[in-house]
């Protein structure tokens, strides 16, 4: 006996509910040439806090949708900002992957124009960095100290990309990765590079990198991907 399970987050009248049964049925009936006393159907509605898009629920989505859009403006960081960019790293990586307060602000020191940050309505919600090296591929070393950044290197690196959760979606890491694209561009550097999880391989081709392979880096103790952008 065939079962038909839909499940819906929207509100649906008990006439639409009716419909949609014999629908289906007449449907799965014609296709598959059983009869229609044989065929189940069961509609689930699903509140719409208890439905995840994306990592965020329906209603939360909803929310954001109903809530007008911030005024946004990037710029690049200054020295005041690097206790709310800690904050900002804590939230978006795992505690052994994220920057601590005083490395963000030793790399800052050394390569502060390599520091771009985007707000909405005046707050800081997302940022990104990254030294500029003439090594092809990020170590960890790199990492690690700040003053390896050499300024007339030819690769601008992307150290971390960080957006806060509820302001995920809309754009703004994509905003600033152009951002720090174009800055590299501007300083006719020979490309761009990264490394980054295998979840996110696809989202950087967006922009243009190619997949190099297995980065030697541990960082964090995750397994991570070298991706370069080649101008």
């Amino acid at each position: 006996m065939p079962l038909i399970n839909v499940s819906y987050a929207a509100q649906v009248s008990e006439s639409q509910k009716a419909e949609l049964i014999a629908e289906l049925t007449k449907t799965y009936t014609r296709v598959m040439g059983t009869q229609e006393s044989s065929v189940w159907v069961m509609l689930n509605e699903v509140p719409r806090a208890d439905w995840g898009v994306g990592g965020q629920s329906l209603a939360h989505m909803d929310v954001q949708k109903s809530q007008p859009e911030p005024t946004v403006k990037v710029r690049q960081a200054t020295s005041d900002d690097m206790a709310r960019l800690a904050e900002i790293e804590a939230e978006c990586f795992p505690a052994a992957e994220a920057a601590s307060l005083e490395s963000l602000s030793a790399r800052f020191n050394v390569f502060g124009d390599h520091f771009w940050v985007l707000e909405a309505d005046g707050e800081i919600v997302s940022f990104i960095n990254g030294m500029v090296t003439d090594s092809p591929v990020i170590f960890d070393e790199l990492f690690e100290d700040a003053n390896a950044h050499t300024r007339y290197g030819a690769y601008q690196s992307i150290f971390g990309i960080n957006t806060l959760p509820d302001y995920r979606g809309r754009g703004y890491a994509a905003t600033l990765i152009n951002k720090l694209i174009e800055q590299a561009r501007d300083e006719k550097r020979t490309g761009v590079i990264l490394t980054c999880k295998e979840e996110l391989i696809g989202y950087y081709s967006q922009f243009g990198f190619e997949l190099d392979g297995v980065s030697d880096s541990t960082h964090g103790g995750a397994r991570w991907h070298d991706m370069t952008l080649h101008f």
